[in-house]
C-alpha cells in the first residue's frame, strides 16, 4: 500500500508541475541572429518568408511560412501564420525593447493571433515603424524608419519561437543620415525588408 501511494503522490505531482509549467515558457535566446536582406514585401498579395529556412516560400496555403510581408503605404503588414492568415499556430507580441535585451520567451497568453480585421503586428504607424513627415526632428522627409527600440516576438506556424528586429524598410539597407537618403529624390527603393533574428527550435 505504501508504494502506491508513493506512486500515486509523484504522479499526482508531475501533472501539477506539468500544468503549472504549460503556462510559462522556459526557453532562452542564445544572442546568435541571422540577418535577413532585401525581402521585398509584396503589393497586392504578401511576400511569404520561413525563419528556420532563411528563405521566402511560394505556398501561403501551408505551414511553410512564418511571417508574411506587405507593403500598402500608410500600412505596413508583418502577418504571422495562423488564425484567420494561415493554418499555422502563429503569433506575435510586439516589445518596446531593444532586440539585445529580450531573453526569454513570454507566455503563450501573450501572444496576439490573427483575427478577422485585426493584426497580431500592428501595421500602422506607432507600431514598430514611425513616418517622420516634415519633422524637423529627422534628417530625411516622409521617410519610414524603424522604431527605436523594438522588437518583434513570433511564434512560428509549428509552434517555435523568434525574435525580430526590422534593420531597414529601403532597398539596401542604406544609412538613413546620409545625403543620398536624405534627398527624396536619390533615395533607395522602398518595401524591402532587411531584419535580423534569432529562432529557438
Amino acid at each position: 500500500m505504501q508504494n502506491n501511494a508513493l506512486t500515486l503522490f509523484i504522479l499526482m505531482f508531475a501533472v501539477l508541475f506539468t500544468a503549472c509549467d504549460d503556462n510559462k515558457t522556459k526557453d532562452t535566446f542564445t544572442g546568435e541572429f541571422e540577418t535577413a536582406s532585401d525581402i521585398q514585401a509584396g503589393t497586392n498579395g504578401f511576400t511569404f518568408y520561413n525563419l528556420s529556412n532563411g528563405e521566402v516560400v511560394s505556398d501561403s496555403n501551408s505551414t511553410n511560412w512564418d511571417i508574411g510581408f506587405k507593403d500598402a503605404g500608410f500600412e505596413i503588414f508583418i502577418i504571422t501564420n495562423g488564425g484567420v492568415r494561415g493554418p499555422g499556430n502563429g503569433g506575435a507580441v510586439l516589445l518596446d525593447v531593444a532586440f539585445d535585451e529580450i531573453l526569454e520567451v513570454p507566455a503563450n497568453d501573450q501572444f496576439n493571433v490573427e483575427a478577422d480585421g485585426e493584426y497580431a503586428i500592428n501595421p500602422a504607424p506607432g507600431g514598430w515603424w514611425i513616418y517622420t513627415g516634415e519633422n524637423p526632428a529627422y534628417e530625411a522627409n516622409h521617410a519610414v524608419l524603424p522604431k527605436t527600440p523594438h522588437t518583434i516576438l513570433v511564434r512560428t506556424a509549428n509552434g517555435d519561437y523568434a525574435k525580430i528586429e526590422v534593420m531597414s524598410y529601403y532597398e539596401g539597407n542604406p544609412d538613413t543620415s546620409s545625403p543620398e537618403f536624405v534627398d527624396l529624390r536619390t533615395r533607395p527603393e522602398s518595401g524591402y525588408f532587411t531584419f535580423k533574428y534569432e529562432v529557438i527550435n
